[in-house]
């Protein structure tokens, strides 16, 4: 009879521990939430720059500790992006850091996430890398669902993404592809310049949904395809 006990005492505590949420319920409490709307945007690209430049810079802009504190664990690791079509792949594995808590959907909590990743990716082609990934919990803490919302990655080709976020639930992208040739007369040249624009609404069960009418893209430069569209003489 004591083993029985014994027995059904441990598979009360495996059960507890195995349904407890990603945080306690009362660190909402102390998480101030941010007034709607709200916006990242390119308004002021020189100061961007200047607090993506480091490490230490990105930290002091966005107020973060080098401590993983408990809003930080709760972050869901980026595993790539959603619906991004200027030819760009980002992965990448580095912790990121909770700045801001935008107001609650339907219960589920609406977080947002920094990153800052200066390691060359290979497959992109690019230095430093910074991004914003909002992402969503529900009332438990437990993850449901995310997608970047601000972005910025610098090479001889430089993305952006910028966000507006509004009353309705509707999230903003505005996607910027520019590419210099640094081999040119003049380095600075404009040789390729597209945007794209994306709409997403956060739906009652914290799934972030596209509004695929909303979707533009527009190519404003294209040097390339200018250079290859010249007619071919035909061979003798």
């Amino acid at each position: 009879m004591k083993n029985i006990l014994v027995l059904l005492v441990l598979l009360v505590s495996v059960a507890f521990v195995s349904c407890k949420p990603a945080t306690d319920n009362n660190v909402w409490d102390n998480v101030p939430i941010q007034k709607l709307p709200f916006s990242m945007t390119d308004s002021d690209r020189n100061s961007v720059l200047q607090w993506m430049l480091t490490q230490e810079t990105f930290n002091k802009h966005f107020n973060i500790s080098p401590e993983t504190n408990e809003m930080d664990k709760m972050f869901h690791r980026d595993n790539g992006w959603k619906h991004l079509s200027l030819d760009f792949d980002f992965k990448s594995n580095e912790q990121g850091h909770f700045i801001k808590r935008l107001p609650d959907v339907n219960h589920n909590k609406v977080l947002l996430f920094a990153v800052y990743d200066d390691k060359m990716n290979d497959d992109v082609g690019f230095g430093i890398k910074v991004w914003i990934q909002l992402q969503t919990f529900d009332s438990d803490g437990k993850f449901i669902d995310k997608l970047i919302v601000y972005a910025y990655m610098g090479s001889e080709c430089r993305f952006s993404r910028n966000f507006t976020y509004d009353e309705k639930n509707v999230i903003r992208l505005k996607d910027r592809k520019r590419c210099v040739d640094v081999s040119a007369d003049d380095p600075y040249e404009t040789v390729y310049d597209a945007i794209a624009t994306y709409a997403y609404r956060i739906s009652d069960d914290g799934k972030i949904v596209e509004l695929p009418q909303e979707h533009t893209e527009e190519i404003l430069v294209d040097r390339f395809a200018e250079e290859f569209s010249e007619p071919v003489m035909p061979l003798d």
